[in-house]
């Protein structure tokens, strides 16, 4: 994260799972657009290493484009339904 506020103030820094990083790799979301641009821009040129390993990155948006749900059939349980917090884990002890 430090490394990445060299560019903008970050907003969130995901690290990713280290052992499966091509499905789920490691990201970065900026405040601002022109951050992550800044921080793309030294990353393509080589500027930016971490650990000693020079960063690769690409652009992707964070916008989600939302489908509509089919009214004619049952959507079953919410993901949310399906969700344990740390609360829970603790009241269960």
């Amino acid at each position: 994260k430090q490394e990445m506020e060299r560019f903008g103030r970050v907003d969130v820094c995901h690290m990713g799972n280290r052992m499966n990083p091509k499905e789920e790799p490691p990201w970065v979301r900026f405040y601002e657009p022109n951050g992550a641009e800044q921080a793309l821009a030294a990353i393509k040129s080589g500027q930016v290493f971490l650990d000693g390993l020079k960063l690769q990155a690409e652009y992707k948006s964070g916008r989600k484009v939302m489908e509509r749900p089919d009214r004619g059939r049952d959507p079953g349980p919410s993901r949310r339904d399906l969700e344990v917090n740390s609360r829970d884990l603790f009241l269960e002890q």
